[in-house]
């Protein structure tokens, strides 16, 4: 196969490889799936076709209601991400990588909560719950592991799985944000992947 191959041979290369741009496919159709999704674009330097210091950008929201207590989240935001790849495919001239790697994630947001009516104690009326505006942010870690495909030409494809785990968190006393930009459904970790079309500018 093609990635045994790229495993078993060895090969030289010139430090600087060129530049790469990309996007990724699956965020536009997670909402189906996931209850949010996100636009994402990426940008990368190859070193040594071993070397991949990667930044990722993109806009990432939800509009989810919880199926047992019908609150309601809501944010759309932008994320960052910075980090580096590493290919440990040893023949380096395919254009077939074999990556693990990490990153480094940040966003800043504003999210609303809102929920069913509550009953005044002191009037016996119906009061709505609807908080907006409330200001967030999260930076995280990620674990990344992935494959990329030479199509033709400079187009690759790549996949790749990522293992997400919170550093540091700040939001709202009314309330802790389901969804946070980049990150996915904010719990203590997380899974996420990304089916990326790059392009190889070789400068």
């Amino acid at each position: 196969s093609d990635a045994q191959k790229a495993l078993s041979q060895k090969s030289t290369q010139p430090f600087f490889g060129g530049l790469s741009v990309g996007v990724d496919l699956v965020g536009p159709v997670m909402k189906m799936a996931a209850s949010w999704n996100q636009l994402e674009a990426m940008g990368r330097v190859n070193l040594l076709e071993t070397y991949f210091p990667t930044f990722e950008i993109g806009i990432g929201e939800t509009d989810y209601v919880d199926d047992s207590s019908f609150i309601s989240y809501e944010v759309k935001a932008p994320y960052w991400r910075l980090g580096c790849d590493f290919n440990f495919a040893k023949n380096k001239t395919t254009g077939n990588r074999i990556f693990g790697g990490f990153r480094y994630g940040f966003s800043v947001y504003d999210y609303s909560i809102s929920a069913p009516n509550v009953v005044d104690p002191n009037w016996g009326t119906l009061v709505p719950f609807e908080m907006k505006d409330l200001h967030g942010k999260k930076h995280w870690a990620e674990l990344v592991f992935g494959l990329e495909a030479k199509m033709w030409g400079m187009v690759h494809l790549g996949w790749n799985f990522r293992y997400k785990f919170g550093l540091s968190e700040k939001y709202s006393h009314y309330g802790k944000p389901w969804y946070v930009p980049g990150y996915g459904e904010n719990k203590s970790g997380t899974l996420g992947a990304t089916f990326n079309l790059i392009f190889d500018l070789n400068l």
